[in-house]
């Protein structure tokens, strides 16, 4: 069973009810899902203990350390795919007939914005990519990454 379908059917099942025996079994081979569930039950806990205050804010805020750290890196696959998509596109379009048309009724005076604008594009993809992935390409060169002395 795939963990998706762990999460979805755990979520679906009764709070305190017996888990079915796939779902059991699951949950005592995969360590990544026993630690959710796990995490789950403290945050539960911790959210249902009564408090002083009535304040929702409050009980938010203890229990974030519970959750699970968000990801915010595009994967080194998506990139490429983008850059590809990027680079097609400043070879393809200037070998469409809507692109020779554009020229034999504006003529070329436009030609000089067009080409800045890919260039604008193609160099802020590629800023952004070297700055996501400076740790990733600096070991694809072979040069060690610079470690703070204490």
């Amino acid at each position: 069973m795939k963990c998706e379908v762990f999460e979805e059917r755990y979520d679906r099942a009764e709070e305190g009810a017996k888990l079915s025996p796939s779902l059991a079994l699951h949950l005592a081979r995969c360590p990544r899902c026993a630690a959710r569930v796990e995490l789950r039950r403290r945050a539960l806990e911790l959210y249902r203990r009564p408090g002083p205050e009535p304040d929702i804010a409050s009980r938010v805020l203890a229990l974030l350390p519970f959750l699970p750290r968000p990801r915010r890196s595009v994967s080194l696959r998506d990139w490429i795919l983008t850059g590809l998509v990027l680079a097609s596109s400043v070879v393809l379009v200037p070998a469409q007939k809507v692109f020779s048309l554009v020229i034999t009724e504006y003529g070329n005076r436009w030609m000089l914005p067009f080409v800045l604008v890919f260039g604008l594009a193609v160099s802020v993809f590629g800023a952004l990519f070297i700055g996501t992935h400076m740790d990733e390409l600096s070991g694809l060169v072979g040069r060690p990454r610079t470690r703070t002395v204490r």
